[in-house]
């Protein structure tokens, strides 16, 4: 099923640990969520990432949204597309 921006505005965001350098790339499409709530009212659904927040402080992230979706089964691909890029291009 699709969904539109009536009920949502699906995301995909990118945040940066700055004291390791560490990107993580991750998207929303929750009801109700919209681009403007990242790193205000959502952090992540990462309970890792959760954990590094509670740690280091927030200060210690930079973050970043990368792309704003009509529906939710283009920002779910396109998630996807970026995380099977990264994974090709990290050293082994």
């Amino acid at each position: 099923m699709i969904h539109t921006a009536i009920d949502r505005t699906p995301y995909c965001y990118v945040i940066k640990d700055l004291l390791t350098g560490k990107r993580y790339y991750g998207c929303r499409y929750a009801k109700n969520c919209h681009p403007r709530e990242l790193w205000k009212k959502y952090f992540t659904s990462s309970k890792l990432i959760k954990k590094l927040i509670k740690e280091q402080g927030i200060s210690s992230w930079e973050f970043e949204v990368r792309k704003v979706f009509d529906d939710i089964v283009s920002c779910k691909h396109w998630e996807e597309r970026v995380l099977r890029k990264g994974r090709r291009q990290s050293p082994r």
